[in-house]
């Protein structure tokens, strides 16, 4: 048997099949997911559990993926050798057929990589859950409070966005970072269709009482 590296800290999972690293077989997930016909399916898993792997590879199964160019990608072969392979013509035919959005995780993954700043994913505070609270390190400086929208309307862009900020607001997802001293927040809602996005602003407002 090959001798494969463990993945630590990799999460991609086009990386971890093209450096040959140890991957447990999670596609039968697939069949599972096109054999259930819903609609809207939620995955649930304990933190550091392997949920942005397994979306990630979703994301390349499904994805009709293009680059710069027009031209298309082909991720079919990250598949060769695993069960979903096995699945039969009429689950292989879904490859590479559909937009795929996968706007959350990678954001917070290019916040994260801001030096000075921590980001925190769906976090609870106020009325709801925040999707996105970017805290700097030095509580003098700016946090952020972002929240998502999509919608299949192009027209609809920057009323979705507003409407991401109205949400910030209402529910008072801001409520963390007040409690943590952080007196400049602002609030960003970002919607997207398809690829295209727009990203709303609405700058600080110091709060005397604190």
């Amino acid at each position: 048997m090959k001798y494969r590296a463990l993945p630590i800290g990799i999460s991609d999972f086009a990386e971890m099949i093209q450096k040959e690293l140890y991957y447990v077989d999670k596609t039968p997930m697939i069949q599972e997911l096109l054999d259930s016909k819903a609609k809207v399916t939620l995955f649930t898993r304990p933190h550091r559990f392997g949920k942005t792997l397994n979306m990630s590879m979703l994301k390349y199964y499904f994805e009709d993926d293009k680059d710069w160019h027009g031209n298309r990608r082909d991720w079919s072969y990250l598949f060769d050798g695993l069960k979903i392979m096995e699945a039969g013509e009429s689950y292989l035919a879904h490859r590479g057929q559909y937009p795929v959005i996968y706007y959350h995780k990678m954001t917070a993954g290019l916040l994260t990589s801001i030096k000075g700043y921590t980001t925190r994913s769906n976090r609870e505070g106020g009325k709801g859950r925040s999707d996105l609270l970017v805290k700097p390190i030095r509580r003098s400086r700016e946090a952020f409070v972002i929240e998502f929208k999509t919608t299949k309307d192009f027209d609809e862009l920057d009323q979705k966005a507003d409407e991401a900020i109205q949400q910030i607001i209402d529910r008072q997802y801001e409520v963390e970072l007040r409690n943590d001293g952080y007196k400049y927040i602002s609030y960003y809602g970002i919607a997207f269709c398809g690829k295209e996005c727009v990203v709303h602003c609405k700058p600080y407002i110091e709060k005397c009482s604190l």
